[in-house]
């Protein structure tokens, strides 16, 4: 008998046919997320919307840009235009000094990445888990508690967005 990888095969149906597998478990839509942390907060990116994640390096800075926008810096031969997420957010202060460690680069057409502290680790959640949120709604997907903690998922498709219009929003309302 070979010791091949096909002659185990059969043994992944045991755990089901013994009826040891949550079938409704099995149903459930199955993600991983990136978490990572800004200032006090851990936000999410699902893995498949991140195309690395990379060490710092300084963007060079974009004239009259929004807060959020830190510069722009090259991966791989691409320019990223780099985020704050903090000032995505609304929670970066005035004069606060930003000191991130690393860089997601997202995919996606607008090429841009996020500038984080540190990436804690990769969680594989169920997306029926993650809570929808009111305030931030365009730019949160929601959030989602593991443990004590609460991750902030957020929405990558409003990132952009978020970065170039949120500041003119805001004005707007007040």
């Amino acid at each position: 008998m070979s010791d091949s990888p096909d002659n185990f095969a059969d043994i992944s149906i045991l755990p089901r046919s013994l009826g040891l597998v949550d079938e409704a478990a099995e149903a459930r839509e199955r993600r991983d997320l990136i978490v990572a942390k800004s200032g006090a907060r851990l936000i999410g990116i699902f893995a498949d919307e991140a195309a690395s994640v990379l060490e710092w390096r300084e963007p060079t800075p974009l004239p009259r840009a929004p807060e959020a926008v830190l510069g722009v810096v090259s991966v791989r031969g691409r320019m990223l235009t780099v985020l704050d997420p903090r000032s995505l957010l609304g929670e970066r202060r005035a004069g606060e000094e930003l000191r991130p460690s690393f860089l997601i680069a997202l995919r996606g057409d607008e090429q841009l990445a996020l500038a984080v502290d540190s990436t804690e680790r990769i969680l594989e959640i169920f997306v029926d888990e993650i809570e929808a949120v009111q305030h931030g709604a365009e730019l949160v997907r929601g959030i989602i508690q593991h443990g004590r903690e609460i991750i902030a998922v957020l929405n990558i498709e409003e990132i952009f967005n978020a970065a170039l219009y949120g500041a003119e929003r805001r004005r707007q309302r007040s």
